[in-house]
């Protein structure tokens, strides 16, 4: 879409703007955004259908503003989410405080990481029950988060002057990852099985920027207007998703398709995060209630449409972080006396 001053914009549709943003109309960081779909007054029922609203409601109007800017659709899903039944497994680090694991391979490889008694940070990678440390040569915690098929690992880590860069470890080698623009603070977040990364760092305003990085070419997703936004997980075909953040109005899931973007929250919530994405499409993540992103948190499963909750049996808290083409996930959870587990669940 072509952002025009706002005197221009009004000539086929509904100009709308966030009502905390300021009045901005310069192309580049307009907060001013033409609604183009004339039914803007009925209620939107269907996964698919155009993004429309209830009436004058410009709680609604003001997210898909930002909707407009990326030339995407707000998804706001209707009713209550499914359930399914998962075969679940505790995964401990040996003598961890506590786990956490981010994703998963569709050979059954898991990456995570933990936290030591120490109160040190380290990778691992989890092959068959072996564990093996994934720790980048002289940084003083690591964390791996993402891998692809080919057993490539992505993640980030912090040196000795608390500068924290992304990090590839392809082969047996490490390699570090930073976004050219990036003061002080660069996540790789997942690789595919083409070698495509994604992530989020940090600007030199300290603003939360997500990018893709392929082949050494990065490309960053702007959003402007006050919204902070990472990119989590991207499938072979170059879908990805990842989150959008405001703390006037919470946290939205994005999922890039061809063609656009659609954003969207768990049914209640207003803390949504989406956090990988296979390739059949369907998402994970986990959502909460508290506007400032505090827990607890419940997970679930996108598809079609379609959430499906997630939670870890008899658990105050569930994150689901990463999903494989056969379904399998893997995440977090918290137990009643307050320790971190990562988890495997199967369908």
């Amino acid at each position: 879409m072509v952002q025009r001053p706002v005197c221009k914009l009004d000539l086929e549709g509904i100009v709308a703007k966030q009502k905390f943003a300021p009045y901005i109309h310069s192309r580049e960081e307009t907060t001013w955004v033409k609604i183009l779909n004339p039914k803007y007054s009925k209620a939107m029922s269907e996964y698919n259908s155009p993004p429309v609203f209830r009436g004058a409601d410009m709680s609604q109007l003001k997210t898909f503003a930002l909707a407009c800017l990326l030339a995407g659709s707000l998804i706001l899903f209707p009713g209550n989410a499914l359930s399914q039944t998962y075969n679940f497994t505790t995964v401990d680090v040996p003598n961890a405080i506590s786990t956490i694991c981010t994703d998963v391979s569709n050979g059954g490889t898991i990456v995570g990481f933990y936290v030591d008694p120490n109160a040190e940070t380290h990778g691992f990678i989890l092959i068959s029950d072996q564990f093996t440390l994934v720790d980048f040569p002289g940084a003083t915690g690591t964390l791996a988060y993402g891998l692809n098929d080919l057993k490539e690992v992505v993640g980030w880590y912090t040196d000795t002057a608390s500068i924290t860069h992304g990090f590839l470890l392809s082969g047996g080698k490490f390699s570090t990852i930073d976004e050219p623009k990036a003061n002080g603070v660069t996540n790789a977040w997942s690789i595919n099985n083409s070698g495509e990364i994604v992530g989020a760092y940090d600007d030199l305003r300290g603003d939360l920027h997500g990018f893709t990085d392929v082949g050494g070419t990065f490309t960053t997703l702007y959003i402007p207007a006050q919204w902070r936004n990472q990119v989590h997980g991207i499938a072979k075909r170059g879908q990805f998703v990842g989150t959008i953040l405001n703390y006037s109005v919470g946290q939205y899931g994005f999922q890039y398709l061809t063609g656009g973007y659609i954003f969207f929250r768990f049914p209640g919530g207003v803390w949504t995060s989406a956090d990988r994405i296979n390739d059949n499409g369907e998402v994970v993540g986990f959502y909460g209630s508290s506007i400032n992103g505090e827990g607890p948190f419940s997970g679930y499963t996108l598809q079609g449409g379609v959430f499906t909750g997630v939670m870890f049996p008899d658990s105050i808290d569930t994150q689901v972080h990463g999903v494989n083409d056969s379904g399998s996930l893997v995440g977090q959870y918290t137990d009643s006396a307050g320790v971190i587990h990562g988890f495997l669940a199967t369908p």
